[in-house]
Formats: C-alpha cells, structure tokens, sequence
C-alpha cells in the first residue's frame, strides 16, 4: 500500500508541477521555430543586461554585441546562442538572438 501511495503522489507531483514548467519554457521558445542552437555556454562575468553596442564576451570564446535593450543581473548566466541565415537581395545575413537566464537579446557578431 505504501508503494501504492508513494506511486500515486510521485505521479501527482509530476503531473502537477511540469506542465507549469514546460508552458514558461513553450511560450519563450515559440518565436524560435526556425532557428539554430549554435552554442550553449555562460557569459564570462557579470552580466547586466545588454545596451545597444555593448559587447558581451561569452566562456567558449565567443564575443557578441547587443543590439537591443534589456537589463537583468546574474553572476556567469547560462545562456544560449541562437543563430539564423537568410539572404535578402542576394547579400547573406545572420541574426543572432541569445538566450541569458530567462530572457531573449538581439546580437551580432562583433565587427572587428
């Protein structure tokens, strides 16, 4: 009877509790159909959001600047890197979007 039970609230739990979850994580993925995952990684220190210019240097080496508005704190995020190729006029483009903790940036490669 106790495994029974325990059975049943482990079952209950999980159906309780992911859907909440996952509906947060669907919503934030649903403008990415489409859209590749290039790298997941961390920001290399603080980060504070992003500014129009602003670089932000990321653990695996990679440097992207915003071009965007936003601003959250956290200590080394998570984030992930997306990326989309396009051509419009026969000229290729790339639009990078990442995503830091819980929000979405609009980036480009740093212009050397």
């Amino acid at each position: 009877m106790k495994s029974f039970l325990a059975c049943c609230y482990a079952a209950f739990f999980i159906t309780v509790s992911l859907p909440a979850a996952a509906g947060d994580t669907a919503s934030k993925l649903q403008g990415m159909v489409g859209w590749t995952i290039a790298a997941v990684t961390q920001v290399e220190d603080e980060f504070e959001g992003c500014d129009f210019d602003k670089v932000i240097k990321f653990m695996n080496g990679i440097a992207l600047t915003c071009s965007s508005y936003g601003y959250s704190y956290a200590f080394m995020p998570s984030a992930v890197i997306f990326t989309k190729s396009g051509k419009y006029e026969g000229r290729n483009f790339h639009n990078v979007k990442v995503l830091i903790d819980d929000d979405f940036y609009d980036m480009q490669p740093v212009l050397e």
